[in-house]
């Protein structure tokens, strides 16, 4: 492998873990503005689970 190469591929990994940690950055700041708890987080996801599930069982119905 060519050291550029290497380079190559060293900027492009730093730079998905860049975007990756921002991302995360992201979200924990999202979950702190809401306030979000366990209580919440699990409420949010159950709600979330049943529109999807409903959106999927209405789509089968012929």
């Amino acid at each position: 492998m060519s050291k550029s190469e290497v380079l190559r591929r060293a900027v492009r990994m730093a730079d998905e873990q860049s975007a990756a940690s921002d991302r995360l950055a992201a979200l924990k700041e999202l979950q702190a503005s809401m306030q979000m708890t366990p209580e919440k987080e699990a409420a949010w996801v159950a709600e979330i689970r049943a529109e999807r599930d409903a959106h999927v069982m209405a789509w089968e119905k012929p």
